[in-house]
Formats: structure tokens, sequence, C-alpha cells
């Protein structure tokens, strides 16, 4: 009977081990959210987010002399290749780009690049071989969401081993000039109420003039709807009144 059993055991490890490695074969791994960093090219980074095989983020440079940013939407097509449009929505070209996991590290790889209108010059050299993308914080947390404002602001947030992460992409005066970004870390309390923003890259418009104090607050983690709570509004010195402030704020709208 000892003997039976130990078959029986081995058999059920056996068909347990098959099913794991099936599972882990079948996922789409290729891409993880979380903030990335382009290690070859300097203040170059990345942010991603999935819901199911499909993704979306943002491209940006925080570099002082060439700050800006692009949205990219895209979906895995295997379980080692995300493709991505980067769309270049108010730009002179449309690139297509994949991301591929090897062995060693993960590649983003230029596809295609069309300019549009033709002719416009808007494609610039790729390396032929891609650039390494590194994660450097990965969304592991319950929060995850990408918002827009009413002054077209787009908003991406998400938990990154209990650190709120937050990082926001402005037009400036058109919405071809798309080269405003800053970042945020932030506390999450067990109510959804984010506090404590701390600023750590700023605007490159940053208006010295006007401050605020701003809490954000989360409705749910299955569908997060976010509230923007400020406070404590003064210009150039002198206490304002938050209405005023307000409407730029009223109807933050989740996208992703």
């Amino acid at each position: 009977m000892q003997i039976q059993w130990k078959k029986i055991h081995n058999a059920f490890l056996a068909v347990m081990l098959s099913l794991v490695a099936a599972l882990t074969s079948t996922q789409l791994l290729a891409l993880e959210d979380g903030l990335y960093v382009f290690p070859e090219v300097p203040n170059q980074y990345g942010v991603v987010l999935s819901n199911g095989a499909i993704y979306r983020g943002f491209v940006f440079s925080i570099d002082p002399e060439d700050t800006g940013w692009d949205e990219l939407v895209g979906s895995a097509v295997d379980s080692s290749t995300v493709r991505i449009i980067d769309g270049g929505v108010g730009d002179d070209r449309i690139k297509i780009f994949e991301v591929n996991e090897t062995p060693n590290d993960i590649r983003v790889v230029q596809k295609a690049c069309r300019d549009y209108p033709d002719n416009s010059g808007g494609c610039s050299p790729f390396p032929e071989e891609g650039l390494k993308f590194s994660m450097l914080m990965p969304a592991n947390g319950q929060l995850k969401g990408i918002f827009a404002t009413q002054w077209g602001a787009r908003f991406v947030i998400f938990e990154s081993d209990g650190i709120v992460v937050a990082l926001l992409f402005e037009f400036e005066d058109t919405l071809s000039e798309k080269n405003i970004v800053s970042a945020y870390t932030a506390n999450i309390n067990s109510s959804r109420r984010i506090s404590n923003i701390t600023e750590v890259v700023a605007p490159s418009d940053d208006d010295d003039e006007l401050n605020f104090t701003m809490e954000w607050q989360i409705s749910d983690f299955e569908n997060p709807q976010l509230e923007v709570l400020i406070s404590d509004c003064s210009s150039s010195g002198s206490a304002i009144d938050c209405a005023a402030l307000e409407p730029y704020f009223t109807y933050v709208t989740r996208v992703f």
C-alpha cells in the first residue's frame, strides 16, 4: 500500500509540474508594468501599464536641454514581444517599435517609421540593434492608472513597493509642444488618500509664484477614480481662494 501511494504521489507531482510549466510558458512576460530607464541614453525613461495584453504608456526625457514626452499604445503579440505604436500626435512621423525579451535583457527595436506627411523629415535615426530597456521601479501594488485632466495633461500613477509614484505629462502652448514633465512620490493610507506628495522632477515651466497643498483621493482599486484636493493656496506670497484653482482639477478622467 505504501508503494502504491508513492506512485500516486509521484504521478500527481509530475502532472502539477507539467501544468506549472505550461502556464509559465503561456504567460505574457515580455513587458512588466512599471518605470523603466534607457541606460544607453542619458535622462531617457519609459513608463508602461497593462490591462491583459494591452499596453499603454509614455517615453520621456528629463534632460534640461531636451525635455519632452510621447504617448505609446500597443499589445503583446507573443510571450516575448510587445508591439507599440508611437502615433506622434502633433508631430511629423509615426513609429512602430517592438519590445523584445531576450535571455540577457529587454530591448526596444524600431521596426518602421513613416514621415507624416511624406517628406516631413520627422523620422530620426534609431540604432539598428535597438536600445536596452531596464526596470527602475516595478508597478507591483494595487494602484495603477492613467488619467487625463481637463487642461490636457496625462497623469500616470502606480504603487511601487508601497510608494506611490506619479508622472505628469503636459503640453506647453500648443498640442504639438509636448515638453513638460514632472514626477512625484507620495504615501497612501488605508482610506486610499494619497498625501505627502513630494516633487522629485520639477516641470520646466515651474511657476514659483503659485503655490498650494495637494492631496489625491482614490475611489477604489478595481476602477480607480482620482479626486484632486487642494488647500493653502497662495500667489506671489499672498493667500488666495482655492476656488479659483479648483476648475482645473474638477474633471480628472481615468483613460486606462
